[in-house]
């Protein structure tokens, strides 16, 4: 879903989007008690940028089932909304749970950069790409760190 969303000109995205809204809208609304609607709903308006909404929904996901995916979109969603402190405990707990969690140590590592510990976001991010060396996003924050010279000299 994540990929298809995202691939294309703008009018197809939004287009793409409009119509995951719908669906995940009907899903839940037919199976209020499965959490992959509410999930998939939460992910298609936080990427239209209607994070309080999506919080709103991915707490309905965890309400029906606690897990460490939900937790850490729940935590994702946290930091697109600036609640970093929350975003960090949520995300915490998330990879305590889930280890390997590409997402959230992504999340996490932004959260930790943001509030200027960047040995950590460094660790975070270097640890997401030794799981995949193809996860893009923490590959290219990890690059932007090391360009920025914010860990001190390169060596």
């Amino acid at each position: 879903l994540h990929l298809q969303l995202a691939v294309g000109s703008d009018d197809n995205v939004q287009k793409r989007l409009g119509r995951a809204r719908v669906l995940n809208q009907r899903a839940a609304y037919l199976a209020p008690r499965q959490p992959e609607a509410h999930a998939g709903l939460a992910a298609v308006l936080e990427r239209s940028g209607e994070f309080d909404k999506a919080l709103d929904s991915v707490n309905r996901a965890l309400a029906t089932a606690p897990g460490c995916d939900y937790r850490g979109q729940r935590g994702t969603i946290l930091y697109r909304l600036g609640r970093r402190a929350e975003a960090r405990s949520e995300l915490q707990a998330a990879l305590l749970d889930c280890p390997e969690m590409l997402d959230a140590l992504n999340a996490l590592g932004a959260v930790e950069a943001e509030d200027g510990h960047y040995a950590q976001a460094r660790e975070l991010w270097e640890r997401a790409v030794g799981l995949n060396e193809a996860y893009t996003p923490a590959r290219v924050n990890l690059d932007n760190l090391l360009e920025s010279g914010a860990l001190g000299p390169r060596p």
